[in-house]
């Protein structure tokens, strides 16, 4: 069923509840969805405004589907708030800025797209889980704008996702109310690409699985904290993490478990931190010189686990180390 919206009036159309799938959707008018889930099968376009509030779900499902709006595009009082692109189909919000609110995005599925080409800040919250841009089983979110994230999840799952533009990206902070950390994830071989140059609040970066890569190439400070767990980079059963550029860490474990993890500009670890080699991990701190503060536990545990902190030379006020079944700290 196609449906056509068009008076000869200005007027604002609104969707206030229930689960509604239809095959097109054209309209010259305002379009408001207050609630409920609106799914499109086939070619659909938006000219008026778009508003989508409180816990609306908007879905382009197939790979028929592709439903573009072009006018001017709001997330009201998001409560996981969903934009989602599912198996094949293309969500295109051109007029969409700024995103505000619990708001969830996903892109599921080898051919889905969720193109939103004038997003620059995304300022998430968490209502329910945290608000959340998602590429999985090829999927595929494009943000080319994007500058700003707050409270945000970031996932490529067997999927890629690139966010080269972003160049803020802040966690949850301590004293949030929420039981949740932020995740920046590359899974089951997924790839994730992020332009930033800090990391400030309580973020958690992991590449799980071999093929899995989390790329930060212009990373050089990460200021983390603890809401729920402290902050972290985790590279484990052959994910890789490639941080060339971090120089100094305050407050975040690094754990490479079955895997290497490569922190070759690290310099600086401020805070309590961990840092351990599990399970025939490589994690290379070769360059680590100074602790200015706080206490850096060094743990490499299993055969063939190695921490190198060749460069590092403090007293026991600031460092503590143990090897256990097999593993092995170089530089003490």
């Amino acid at each position: 069923m196609l449906v056509i919206i068009d008076v000869p009036s200005d007027e604002t159309i609104t969707y206030r509840q229930g689960v509604t799938s239809v095959a097109g959707l054209s309209s010259a008018e305002n379009l408001v969805i207050e609630g409920g889930s609106l799914t499109v099968t086939e070619e659909s376009v938006i000219d008026g405004d778009l508003s989508v509030e409180n816990s609306a779900v908007l879905i382009a499902n197939g790979p028929d589907a592709s439903l573009t709006a072009n006018g001017l595009t709001t997330v009201i009082d998001g409560i996981d708030t969903s934009l989602f692109a599912l198996n094949g189909g293309t969500l295109t919000l051109n007029g969409l800025e700024t995103l505000t609110g619990d708001v969830d995005i996903q892109a599921v599925g080898e051919g889905s797209l969720v193109n939103l080409p004038n997003l620059t800040t995304f300022e998430g919250t968490n209502v329910f889980t945290p608000s959340s841009i998602i590429a999985q089983d090829g999927g595929l979110v494009q943000a080319e704008n994007l500058e700003t994230i707050t409270q945000v999840n970031l996932s490529a799952n067997n999927s890629t996702l690139e966010l080269p533009g972003v160049n803020s990206l802040t966690g949850t902070n301590s004293g949030a109310d929420t039981r949740f950390d932020n995740t920046i994830d590359a899974l089951n071989g997924g790839s994730l690409t992020l332009g930033t140059i800090s990391f400030d609040g309580d973020v958690d970066i992991q590449a799980v699985g071999e093929g899995s890569l989390v790329s930060l190439p212009n990373l050089t400070t990460f200021e983390g904290s603890e809401v729920f767990s402290p902050s972290s980079i985790v590279a484990q059963n052959g994910g890789i993490i490639q941080v060339d550029n971090l120089s100094s860490i305050t407050e975040v474990d690094v754990t490479s478990d079955n895997s290497p993890l490569t922190l070759l500009a690290l310099e600086i670890s401020s805070g309590n931190n961990l840092a351990q080699a599990l399970n025939g991990g490589l994690l290379d701190l070769s360059n680590l010189t100074t602790i200015p503060d706080g206490l850096l536990t060094i743990l490499a545990d299993g055969t063939n686990s190695i921490v190198n902190i060749s460069s590092l030379s403090v007293g026991e006020d600031f460092l503590q180390t143990q090897e256990v079944d097999g593993g092995t700290i170089i530089g003490i």
